[in-house]
């Protein structure tokens, strides 16, 4: 009999985590995440051309292209079953639904491990707490993976073998190179605390950390030239973005406004809530037992930690809030107070699942794309070209639109503007400059008589630092810098009324109206 009802709530506990994965990803038609495409395209190549071939010419001018290495290789090959559905828009959605469950399934495993009650409730509350978080969970991106991977890391630490810390890590660091370094942050604070608490450490565990860290680094096609990338995407472009960056870089990765940070709220009032009745426990002098102590102090830490990187870029909030859900779940199992107090218990309980249902049935998403944006265009391409041509884009975000629908042609840049930047400093400037308006160019170049047509003309350096020494045509920059063949622009743009205008260097060849764009070919001198 027990266990019919163990099989029973077990059943109950998936068909809920299966419904509100469905709910979230099918709920309406277009995709929250052009990268998505991009990442089931490049499986597509490793289906198609070798498991072990991670060289990737389609950004021609990336450092991307020159390492030969892929940061996501690991997510990229779980993701070739899905590069069997034709529809790109399911095949993104079935990726989103599958990613969400496992994230669902992941917190509930770990907070299970922490002894917090109600795993379940508190799983659904961490997934849709704010519309960013709910947003971000269904991405087809290894971000949530790796976000649910850390969490078990940090339970398997408390309640778990070394075995299981291995795994995880090794798949974290395989499928999301790039946040390798965050589990190790992790195992830092638990030591820092297990430590301060007099608790029993064991060393098997984080060695089993490094080690498995270290095979998921390495198991992936050129992992040292992965490695350089992976310093490009965290450190560079962390010291670029204030200043190379600063207006070309993703929104993810911007500082919060206000208008983000408050519709973040209700996670922050639960938080908020924990602490108090926390603080009011240690004031009275109430002990904990040594491993809930050092449960809350280390998420309590690693809330602190999260919180200062999302001062720097709004994405860390899924970090941050799965912390402060592991605390707040904590401070609701180990205080008395939630276990003398029905009122207390019930107040928390509510509350979370009120918050939970309000985002669900408002989601404040941020703008949604066609699977199929530029399709006939990157199609165009792909049928009245010679292969291996390369198409000038001047938004790095067109890249996956353009490479999800068209591997025939290769381009200039994709993924992030800093592999462009630390390409060549000079080529990004000289895109840059493509980009920036006749007004602006004007105000910064102040030498120019007032009747040159600045949309013509870029500079392979700053804005305020171009001077008459260091103006080039955008032209000679095309065909001779970056080897372009063809231009591909959005209509009515400052660029795309100097290429309508200038025939004698530019041919319209195509127009877009579905998406309105343009593809303009470039003509021999």
């Amino acid at each position: 009999m027990v266990e019919r009802k163990k099989i029973i709530k077990a059943l109950g506990i998936i068909l809920l985590f299966l419904s509100v994965s469905t709910l979230l990803n099918f709920r309406i038609e277009n995709i929250l995440e052009p990268d998505s495409l991009y990442h089931i395209r490049h499986a597509w190549l490793y289906r198609t051309t070798g498991f072990f071939d991670s060289s990737f010419p389609w950004t021609q001018f990336s450092a991307v292209r020159t390492m030969g290495a892929d940061l996501w290789y690991g997510f990229h090959i779980l993701l070739v079953p899905l590069t069997y559905i034709s529809d790109p828009a399911l095949a993104v959605k079935m990726g989103g639904f599958v990613i969400t469950f496992l994230v669902l399934i992941s917190c509930y495993w770990a907070f299970r491990n922490l002894g917090i009650k109600f795993p379940e409730m508190w799983s659904i509350f961490f997934l849709l707490s704010s519309p960013a978080i709910m947003q971000r969970m269904t991405f087809t991106r290894p971000h949530p993976l790796s976000l649910a991977l850390m969490a078990l890391i940090f339970s398997f630490f408390f309640s778990g073998s070394a075995a299981m810390i291995f795994v995880c890590s090794f798949i974290l660091s395989w499928i999301h190179s790039a946040v390798f370094w965050l589990p190790l942050i992790i195992g830092s604070f638990v030591a820092v605390f297990n430590k301060l608490g007099k608790q029993k450490l064991e060393p098997s565990k984080f060695v089993a950390l490094v080690a498995g860290i270290a095979a998921g680094l390495f198991a992936r096609p050129n992992p040292i030239a992965n490695l350089k990338l992976v310093y490009i995407q965290i450190v560079d472009l962390y010291l670029s973005k204030g200043y190379e960056l600063a207006q070309t870089i993703g929104g993810e990765l911007r500082p919060p406004t206000w208008e983000s940070t408050y519709s973040q709220k209700w996670l922050f009032v639960l938080l908020a809530a924990s602490l108090i009745y926390l603080g009011k426990y240690f004031y009275k002098k109430y002990s904990l037992d040594e491993n809930g102590r050092a449960i809350l102090l280390s998420s309590g830490a690693l809330i602190v930690f999260s919180a200062l990187m999302y001062a720097t870029a709004k994405r860390a909030i899924d970090q941050l809030g799965i912390f402060a859900v592991i605390f707040i779940g904590s401070v609701f199992t180990l205080l008395p107070t939630f276990r003398k107090s029905r009122f207390v218990v019930n107040f928390f309980i509510i509350f979370a699942l009120s918050v939970s249902v309000y985002n669900l049935i408002n989601p404040n998403f941020g703008p949604a794309h066609s699977p199929t944006k530029f399709k006939v265009s990157a199609l165009w391409l792909k049928e009245n070209t010679n292969q291996g041509d390369i198409v000038s884009h001047l938004n790095w975000s067109h890249f996956p639109f353009l490479f999800f629908w068209n591997q025939h042609n290769y381009y200039i840049y994709g993924m992030d503007p800093v592999f462009l930047l630390k390409y060549d400093e000079k080529l990004y400037w000289e895109l840059y400059n493509m980009l920036v308006n006749e007004n602006d160019k004007k105000r910064y170049w102040n030498f120019l008589d007032v009747a040159v047509d600045v949309r013509g003309l870029t500079c392979p350096n700053d804005p305020k630092q171009c001077g008459p020494e260091n103006i080039k045509k955008i032209p000679e920059v095309l065909r001779d810098d970056f080897k372009a063949s063809y231009v591909f622009v959005i209509n009515k743009t400052s660029l795309s009324n100097y290429l309508e205008k200038d025939n004698k260097n530019f041919q319209k060849v195509y127009e877009d109206k579905i998406d309105n764009a343009s593809i303009y070919k470039i003509l021999e001198k």
